[in-house]
């Protein structure tokens, strides 16, 4: 009777862990066919936790807008653009617009849904411009000194030194007005309209024209040394206070004549300053004294309308006292 009572209790304790496996097997089985249902809702709440914030990402693109503006307006004045980590704001301001972008795509053109797509395009183009500028900044900044420089060489009659400073900077030249075309390109594009606020507007605007000014200022200056590029054996001779033919010195003024250093920006005083040395130089050698002496004054009917003169047969080439000062050295 003990023993069977014994052998009894064996085979009870035995079925025990029989029974946990099964429990366990049947609850895989229900995780199993649960699984892919649990699973159909998570790519949704991923999706909706990644949802951009609009409002967030203008005001963001309107940031990069005016930091990229206060940097430029700073090296428009000869002055160090102080931008931190300009390529990071870069590569920030291109992420920020084409974010808008996309997010453009999903909205109508009519209604007021075409009022948000124009905004969120508008706002696209502000950041995009910034992307371009951040990385020029300080470039455009080293650029623009030494074309002061090689200005101020020209001025002393340093024809040959002039050239080979700015031949240097030709090539960087380039490059930067072909990334400062692209910028103005997005600028021009955004309708300041369309922005939220009075204050992006502003910026907006001010950027364009900042922009457009830092393209002027290129322009100008490069023709100015496609001139003495032009005339660089006859500038040279009359740097050495040699004579040249009448003729020469008469094409040399009225190409002169046709520069307008206003266009220069904060380098109109160091054009106008080397314009007017070479045309003293002309005056003194060559019996064209007026040239010299006025500014061009006796050259205005030869050079005519298309020259870039001024109404009443004014040249460009003005005087310190005109408005043209000495730009700021530094801060």
């Amino acid at each position: 009777m003990g023993r069977a009572y014994t052998m009894r209790l064996l085979r009870l304790k035995a079925r025990k862990p029989a029974i946990k496996r099964r429990h366990i097997l049947w609850l895989l089985v229900i995780l199993g066919l649960l699984a892919p249902f649990v699973a159909s809702f998570m790519p949704l709440r991923q999706a909706e936790s990644e949802e951009p914030d609009l409002t967030e990402l203008m005001a963001e693109a309107a940031m990069y807008a005016n930091q990229s503006l206060h940097g430029l307006t700073r090296v428009l004045d000869l002055l160090s653009p102080r931008i931190d980590d300009p390529q990071g704001l870069a590569v920030s301001a291109y992420k920020v617009s084409k974010m808008l972008e996309a997010e453009s795509r999903k909205v109508a053109d009519s209604g007021f849904s075409g009022l948000i797509k124009r905004a969120l395009l508008s706002y696209s183009n502000m950041s995009m411009a910034s992307a371009y500028t951040f990385p020029l900044l300080d470039k455009l900044h080293n650029v623009l000194l030494n074309l002061s420089k090689a200005l101020g060489l020209v001025e002393e009659c340093k024809i040959d030194e002039a050239l080979s400073l700015y031949e240097s900077l030709q090539d960087e030249v380039d490059a930067i007005k072909q990334n400062l075309t692209r910028a103005f390109e997005y600028s021009a594009a955004t309708n300041p309209d369309s922005l939220l606020s009075l204050e992006h507007k502003d910026i907006a605007l001010n950027h364009t024209k900042k922009l457009r000014e830092a393209l002027s200022v290129l322009d100008e200056v490069t023709k100015f040394f496609s001139i003495v590029e032009q005339y660089e054996d006859s500038l040279n001779k009359l740097c050495s206070n040699k004579s040249i033919p009448r003729n020469e010195s008469e094409r040399i003024a009225r190409s002169l004549l046709g520069v307008n250093p206003q266009r220069a920006g904060p380098l109109a005083y160091n054009e106008a300053s080397a314009a007017r040395s070479i045309l003293m130089k002309l005056g003194s050698y060559t019996g064209l004294e007026s040239w010299g002496q006025h500014g061009g004054s006796k050259g205005s009917q030869g050079a005519g309308a298309g020259t870039g003169q001024q109404r009443g047969g004014q040249s460009h080439v003005p005087s310190e006292g005109a408005g043209y000062r000495a730009p700021p050295s530094d801060d």
